[in-house]
């Protein structure tokens, strides 16, 4: 599915639509820092070949399955459409993506889910800075390493 240039503002993040479970981008030559400069909308062209996995958040475990005193991790489930979230598996690697709408409306809640740390910056809009690591458990996924946003700021 090709991504389109993104111009700004509003930038475009990856293709909208559609659901995919595998990802050819190493195949295309397509690097982690092309993903991250399409979704801040500063790619020189288009990124193509890519599939991607809508996420959202999903219902938090079972009270009786978690250690006394912890916290529930954040979990998220694949969706057809709408998701704020865009899994992208490159290298071997599983790397979550917030969408264009996520990206703009960065909210420091979401630090609180463990997904994206924000840090205030120069910067005139939200940017990412980098994706958050991702593993998958038992169908849902979950933050092995958070990703970073910048912050107006």
């Amino acid at each position: 599915m090709p991504l389109p240039p993104l111009p700004p503002p509003p930038p475009v993040p990856l293709a909208s639509g559609g659901l995919a479970a595998t990802v050819a981008a190493q195949d295309r030559g397509v690097t982690l820092m092309d993903l991250v400069e399409a979704i801040n909308g500063e790619g020189r062209s288009p990124v193509q070949g890519i599939s991607f996995v809508e996420l959202d958040f999903a219902d938090p475990p079972d009270q009786a399955l978690l250690r006394p005193g912890q916290p529930p991790p954040t979990r998220l489930r694949r969706v057809t459409e709408s998701g704020p979230f865009l899994l992208v598996m490159l290298d071997g690697d599983d790397w979550l993506f917030p969408s264009l709408a996520t990206l703009q409306a960065a909210e420091r809640e979401l630090s609180k889910k463990g997904i994206f740390e924000f840090i205030n910056a120069n910067v005139d809009r939200p940017r990412l800075k980098l994706p958050a690591q991702m593993r998958e458990v038992g169908g849902l996924w979950e933050v092995t390493e958070p990703g970073r946003i910048f912050l107006p700021g």
